[in-house]
């Protein structure tokens, strides 16, 4: 530590190498009460200060129902949005790394209210573009799962007027992409890009299954969005697999046949593997 020269009261840490303006941003972080304020209040910059007296004298805030934080790292903004308008939908877009906040999420853990919502927010962006495949349940049970969602994944890319300069997974890598990757294992909560395409895939779905619901009434697709529920499984047993049904996944995809054999006391069959 070694003592400022404007005021030998403060403090500033030192290291070889650093830039005179590198410990003016240095002494102000460490003696500015606002960043102390934020660390204490957990607000991830003093900027979250900003716009609290911004709402205050302006209410910029007020009533408003889609907000998009343009240069969203490091969230101190963002947060102060989510604590004044907790039902408004909000959106970050920053080219640096920033840690998920609540609200842009795996689509799965958002009320399907929230993921539509959304979905328009996202398509009204500017110079967003976003592409979606789809990869028929035939096909699905011809090629695999996992092949269907990497051809469905080159589609998507090939669907886009520009090609991306730089792919993110959510998985695992895929090596037919032919393109440079990040491969992120649960990326949804670790990425904002993929959380927003998955925003798009899931309510894509949930729309179709809505009309597929009206072609192929009494499974409840609108309601179930052709997850198993045990209202889906008792349709299915009661009327059979339609056209959209995966042949290849259970409980419509053939078991192994027990063999049967007389029980030599009763006569009645017994079941052996």
């Amino acid at each position: 530590m070694s003592r400022s020269r404007g005021d030998p009261q403060k403090r500033v840490k030192t290291a070889r190498g650093r830039t005179a303006s590198s410990n003016r941003w240095l002494e102000r972080q460490l003696n500015d009460p606002y960043v102390r304020e934020a660390k204490a209040a957990g607000y991830r910059s003093r900027a979250a200060f900003k716009l609290i007296e911004l709402d205050e004298k302006f209410g910029i805030l007020r009533g408003a129902e889609r907000i998009v934080d343009l240069g969203i790292a490091p969230g101190g903004w963002s947060q102060i949005a989510q604590k004044k308008r907790p039902q408004a939908t909000i959106v970050g877009i920053d080219l640096l790394p920033t840690e998920p906040l609540d609200g842009v999420n795996d689509s799965k853990k958002l009320s399907a209210k929230k993921r539509e919502s959304l979905f328009e927010l996202l398509q009204s962006l500017d110079g967003f573009e976003f592409g979606i495949a789809l990869v028929e349940p035939a096909e699905i049970d011809r090629i695999n799962i996992l092949q269907a969602t990497h051809r469905a994944m080159n589609e998507a890319l090939a669907a886009l007027a520009q090609a991306p300069g730089h792919v993110l997974v959510d998985g695992r890598p895929v090596a037919s992409l032919g393109q440079a990757q990040t491969a992120l294992v649960k990326g949804d909560s670790l990425s904002y890009s993929i959380a927003a395409a998955s925003i798009l895939a899931k309510v894509t779905r949930d729309r179709m299954m809505v009309g597929l619901d009206r072609e192929f009434p009494g499974y409840g697709f609108a309601a179930n969005k052709g997850y198993g529920t045990r209202e889906h499984l008792v349709a299915l047993g009661r009327l059979g697999p339609c056209r959209v049904h995966r042949h290849s996944f259970a409980p419509i995809k053939p078991q192994p046949q027990l063999g049967l054999f007389p029980n030599p006391t009763t006569d009645e069959p017994v079941a052996r593997g």
